[in-house]
Protein backbone atom coordinates (compact mmCIF):
# COMPACT_ATOMS: atom_id res chain seq x y z
CA UNK A 1 0.00 0.00 0.00
CA UNK A 2 1.74 2.90 -1.68
CA UNK A 3 0.34 5.03 1.74
CA UNK A 4 2.40 3.22 3.99
CA UNK A 5 5.51 5.31 3.10
CA UNK A 6 6.55 8.59 3.12
CA UNK A 7 7.37 10.74 -0.27
CA UNK A 8 11.00 11.71 -0.24
CA UNK A 9 12.02 15.23 -0.63
CA UNK A 10 15.63 16.41 -2.30
CA UNK A 11 17.57 15.84 1.26
CA UNK A 12 16.20 12.67 2.14
CA UNK A 13 17.55 11.39 -1.40
CA UNK A 14 20.55 13.14 -0.95
CA UNK A 15 21.30 11.41 2.48
CA UNK A 16 20.57 7.85 1.49
CA UNK A 17 22.89 8.54 -1.80
CA UNK A 18 25.89 10.05 0.47
CA UNK A 19 25.28 6.49 2.74
CA UNK A 20 25.13 4.05 0.01
CA UNK A 21 28.53 6.14 -2.15
CA UNK A 22 30.10 5.03 1.69
CA UNK A 23 28.90 1.38 1.42
CA UNK A 24 29.86 1.07 -2.44
CA UNK A 25 33.34 2.32 -2.00
CA UNK A 26 33.56 -0.40 1.33
CA UNK A 27 32.87 -3.40 -1.65
CA UNK A 28 35.28 -1.89 -3.57
CA UNK A 29 37.63 -1.95 -1.01
CA UNK A 30 37.82 -5.58 -0.91
CA UNK A 31 37.41 -5.98 -4.17
CA UNK A 32 41.11 -3.63 -4.55
CA UNK A 33 42.81 -5.67 -2.09
CA UNK A 34 42.73 -3.62 0.91
CA UNK A 35 41.63 -6.46 3.07
CA UNK A 36 44.08 -8.87 2.11
CA UNK A 37 46.90 -6.74 2.54
CA UNK A 38 47.89 -5.46 -1.01
CA UNK A 39 49.84 -2.50 -1.31
CA UNK A 40 47.53 0.10 -2.76
CA UNK A 41 49.52 3.25 -2.62
CA UNK A 42 50.56 3.14 -6.33
CA UNK A 43 48.11 1.81 -8.65
CA UNK A 44 50.14 1.68 -11.81
CA UNK A 45 52.41 -0.85 -10.39
CA UNK A 46 49.99 -2.71 -8.31
CA UNK A 47 47.18 -4.30 -10.13
CA UNK A 48 44.77 -4.13 -7.51
CA UNK A 49 43.42 -7.58 -8.74
CA UNK A 50 42.60 -10.24 -5.85
CA UNK A 51 43.52 -13.25 -7.26
CA UNK A 52 41.08 -14.72 -4.66
CA UNK A 53 37.71 -13.26 -6.55
CA UNK A 54 38.54 -14.61 -10.47
CA UNK A 55 37.30 -11.37 -11.64
CA UNK A 56 39.13 -10.87 -15.46
CA UNK A 57 41.59 -8.27 -14.35
CA UNK A 58 40.28 -5.95 -17.68
CA UNK A 59 37.05 -5.81 -15.84
CA UNK A 60 38.71 -4.42 -12.33
CA UNK A 61 41.20 -1.98 -14.35
CA UNK A 62 37.89 -0.14 -15.84
CA UNK A 63 36.06 -0.39 -12.19
CA UNK A 64 39.55 1.21 -11.35
CA UNK A 65 39.17 3.48 -13.63
CA UNK A 66 35.80 4.74 -13.67
CA UNK A 67 36.45 5.58 -10.00
CA UNK A 68 39.73 7.16 -10.79
CA UNK A 69 37.78 9.24 -13.10
CA UNK A 70 34.92 10.18 -11.25
CA UNK A 71 37.80 11.14 -8.34
CA UNK A 72 39.26 13.32 -10.82
CA UNK A 73 36.12 14.76 -11.80
CA UNK A 74 35.99 13.76 -15.51
CA UNK A 75 32.03 12.44 -15.20
CA UNK A 76 32.12 11.56 -19.27
CA UNK A 77 35.40 9.15 -19.04
CA UNK A 78 34.30 7.48 -15.59
CA UNK A 79 30.96 6.66 -17.02
CA UNK A 80 32.81 5.53 -20.14
CA UNK A 81 35.17 3.05 -17.90
CA UNK A 82 32.24 1.87 -15.75
CA UNK A 83 30.19 1.11 -19.03
CA UNK A 84 33.36 -1.17 -20.43
CA UNK A 85 33.14 -2.87 -16.81
CA UNK A 86 30.02 -3.65 -17.11
CA UNK A 87 30.16 -4.77 -20.40
CA UNK A 88 32.87 -7.34 -19.78
CA UNK A 89 31.70 -8.38 -16.45
CA UNK A 90 28.52 -9.29 -18.22
CA UNK A 91 30.42 -10.99 -21.26
CA UNK A 92 32.30 -13.20 -18.23
CA UNK A 93 28.63 -13.99 -16.92
CA UNK A 94 27.00 -14.49 -20.19
CA UNK A 95 29.54 -16.91 -21.18
CA UNK A 96 29.69 -19.48 -18.55
CA UNK A 97 33.73 -18.30 -17.57
CA UNK A 98 33.04 -17.81 -14.46
CA UNK A 99 33.16 -21.11 -11.56
CA UNK A 100 29.43 -20.80 -9.72
CA UNK A 101 31.10 -20.21 -6.74
CA UNK A 102 32.62 -17.26 -7.44
CA UNK A 103 29.53 -15.73 -9.59
CA UNK A 104 28.24 -13.50 -6.45
CA UNK A 105 31.76 -11.43 -6.61
CA UNK A 106 31.11 -10.85 -10.38
CA UNK A 107 27.73 -9.29 -9.72
CA UNK A 108 28.67 -7.26 -6.85
CA UNK A 109 31.31 -5.54 -9.36
CA UNK A 110 28.46 -5.42 -11.65
CA UNK A 111 26.70 -3.61 -9.33
CA UNK A 112 28.94 -0.73 -8.09
CA UNK A 113 28.99 -0.54 -11.85
CA UNK A 114 25.68 0.06 -12.40
CA UNK A 115 25.31 2.41 -9.25
CA UNK A 116 27.93 4.64 -10.88
CA UNK A 117 26.33 4.84 -13.96
CA UNK A 118 23.06 5.83 -11.98
CA UNK A 119 21.07 2.59 -13.24
CA UNK A 120 20.02 1.82 -9.71
CA UNK A 121 17.82 -0.92 -10.83
CA UNK A 122 20.17 -3.05 -12.30
CA UNK A 123 22.23 -2.32 -9.49
CA UNK A 124 19.72 -3.71 -7.37
CA UNK A 125 19.25 -6.69 -9.06
CA UNK A 126 23.22 -7.32 -9.51
CA UNK A 127 23.05 -7.37 -5.38
CA UNK A 128 20.29 -9.28 -4.79
CA UNK A 129 22.17 -12.05 -7.02
CA UNK A 130 25.37 -11.61 -4.88
CA UNK A 131 24.25 -11.46 -1.74
CA UNK A 132 23.44 -15.15 -1.32
CA UNK A 133 26.75 -15.81 -1.95
CA UNK A 134 28.65 -14.08 0.62
CA UNK A 135 29.05 -16.14 3.59
CA UNK A 136 31.19 -13.06 5.71
CA UNK A 137 28.42 -11.51 8.04
CA UNK A 138 29.55 -7.82 7.46
CA UNK A 139 29.89 -8.69 3.41
CA UNK A 140 26.67 -10.05 3.73
CA UNK A 141 24.97 -7.24 5.92
CA UNK A 142 26.86 -4.40 3.75
CA UNK A 143 25.24 -6.11 0.41
CA UNK A 144 21.52 -6.75 2.26
CA UNK A 145 21.48 -2.80 3.27
CA UNK A 146 22.85 -1.64 -0.41
CA UNK A 147 19.72 -4.14 -1.96
CA UNK A 148 17.51 -1.69 0.34
CA UNK A 149 19.30 1.74 -0.60
CA UNK A 150 19.69 0.90 -3.47
CA UNK A 151 16.00 0.08 -3.91
CA UNK A 152 14.61 3.64 -2.65
CA UNK A 153 17.32 5.36 -4.56
CA UNK A 154 15.45 4.06 -7.42
CA UNK A 155 12.33 5.37 -6.29
CA UNK A 156 11.11 2.18 -4.86
CA UNK A 157 10.50 3.25 -1.07
CA UNK A 158 7.81 0.67 -0.56
CA UNK A 159 10.89 -1.81 -1.35
CA UNK A 160 13.44 -0.69 0.04
CA UNK A 161 11.63 -0.34 3.25
CA UNK A 162 10.24 -4.22 2.98
CA UNK A 163 13.94 -4.90 2.56
CA UNK A 164 14.98 -3.20 5.72
CA UNK A 165 12.25 -4.17 7.85
CA UNK A 166 13.09 -8.16 6.64
CA UNK A 167 16.63 -8.07 6.89
CA UNK A 168 16.16 -6.55 10.22
CA UNK A 169 14.12 -8.78 11.18
CA UNK A 170 16.08 -12.20 9.91
CA UNK A 171 19.27 -11.06 11.93
CA UNK A 172 20.75 -10.52 8.11
CA UNK A 173 21.76 -6.38 9.05
CA UNK A 174 22.29 -4.89 12.37
CA UNK A 175 20.47 -1.36 13.27
CA UNK A 176 22.28 1.72 12.14
CA UNK A 177 20.97 4.48 14.50
CA UNK A 178 22.57 6.89 11.93
CA UNK A 179 19.95 5.99 9.31
CA UNK A 180 16.89 7.83 9.68
CA UNK A 181 14.43 5.03 8.89
CA UNK A 182 11.58 7.05 10.02
CA UNK A 183 11.92 9.84 7.32
CA UNK A 184 11.46 7.44 4.62
CA UNK A 185 9.21 4.15 6.21
CA UNK A 186 6.22 3.76 8.03
CA UNK A 187 5.08 0.20 9.03
CA UNK A 188 1.68 -0.83 9.47
CA UNK A 189 2.05 -1.42 13.31
CA UNK A 190 -0.49 -4.10 13.02
CA UNK A 191 1.92 -6.08 10.87
CA UNK A 192 4.64 -5.66 13.25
Amino acid sequence: DPKRFKNLNRNQINFIKIKTDYMMNEIMEEYMGKESGVDLSDISSNLLYDPNYFFSRRSLDFTIAGLDSQKDGNEVRAETYHKLAIKSLQSSLNENKIDPSEEHHHHGLLAVNYYHVGDFENSNKSLRKASSGYKKPKKRALTRTLIATTAILNGDVNQGCQDLYDYFEDGDITLDSTFPIEDYCIFDEQKL
